[in-house]
């Protein structure tokens, strides 16, 4: 099979299993009616203005095999963007990574994602000492083994919700982070108690872990800010003259970076950062491959224009 070529158009035929160990080019888009596995052996990325799996399978990792280097996968678009209508299921869009099931012979084959990066044990902890404007370290309540370079959330704890702020970690020695840059904020870590100490309670920031390994990313562009247009994942179904054929999307570890598109926040279209929409039962399969299996565990969302997460039917 010959490589793609600058914005092309991409299917892979059902009955076909793709190992991608390149970085293609910059596509048009993708489609993957049977199975595209990136290889764990280095660093890959894929940039498209849209994936569509309909039947097949798209996987970066898998639950008991995480994947071990860095993988982007980079969804470019704007206001403009042509949408990719669906019939008898819910709108792909565009800007969009969407998972739908289909048949053959009347017989359903689920659609599958599968997309997990390397754990980064606890992503959520509260600030066990006030970090005020102008500090370039913070106290934790625990020890992280978070990486330098990472990106991490303080949340605020005025009543200005806007000074909850992003820092980058410079280094990492037990509970304690120094940072790149100063806070641009104070951060409060503090306890009160009644009078009589029947009862304290604690007024403490939180901080989170935002970067992961595995990434889906909205690209950036000029007028991203004021068309709030980012990247939207979809996990879906088609009813076909009303059987459900449902596609199953499990995510752990993945970092989504701007994602959601402003605007869009109906029932039958729901352009959240992540969106779950008519897909049926789902079993607890602990990874099994092929399961009626779908979750979110231990992701970042970082920056959406509409709502990280949706469940709709």
């Amino acid at each position: 099979m010959l490589p793609p070529s600058t914005n092309e158009v991409v299917q892979i035929p059902g009955g076909v299993w793709m190992i991608l160990d390149v970085d293609p080019p910059k596509l048009k888009r993708l489609f993957i009616y049977g199975a595209l596995e990136v290889e764990d052996t280095a660093d890959r990325s894929i940039e498209t203005e849209l994936v569509l799996i309909q039947g097949g399978s798209f996987i970066v990792g898998r639950e008991d095999a995480p994947f071990t280097h860095k993988f982007d996968l980079i969804l470019h678009g704007n206001h403009l963007t042509e949408d990719q209508p669906m019939y008898d299921a819910p709108n792909c869009g565009a800007k969009a990574l969407c998972v739908y099931g289909t048949s053959a012979r009347d017989s359903p084959i689920p659609g599958f994602i599968d997309m997990h990066g390397v754990d980064v044990g606890k992503s959520w902890v509260k600030l066990g000492k006030t970090a005020n404007a102008g500090d370039t370290t913070i106290e934790l309540t625990e020890t992280v083994n978070w990486e330098a370079n990472s990106e991490i959330v303080l949340s605020a704890t005025s009543w200005e919700y806007k000074e909850t702020e992003k820092a980058v970690i410079a280094s990492v020695s037990g509970n304690i982070i120094t940072l790149t840059q100063p806070l641009q904020f104070k951060h409060l870590s503090s306890s009160s108690s009644l009078t009589g100490g029947s009862f304290t309670f604690y007024q403490q920031a939180e901080v989170g872990l935002l970067t992961r390994s595995v990434r889906i990313i909205g690209k950036d562009y000029a007028e991203q800010e004021e068309e709030q247009f980012g990247a939207r994942v979809l996990v879906a179904a088609f009813d076909k003259f009303g059987t459900i054929l449902p596609g199953y999307g499990r995510f752990s570890n993945v970092e989504f970076v701007r994602g959601g598109q402003e605007g869009w926040s109906d029932n039958y279209d729901p352009r959240y950062t992540l969106a779950f929409m008519n897909s049926g039962d789902h079993e607890d399969a602990d990874g099994a491959p092929a399961a009626k299996e779908s979750y979110v565990r231990n992701c970042g969302f970082n920056y959406n224009y509409n709502s990280a997460i949706g469940i709709f039917g």
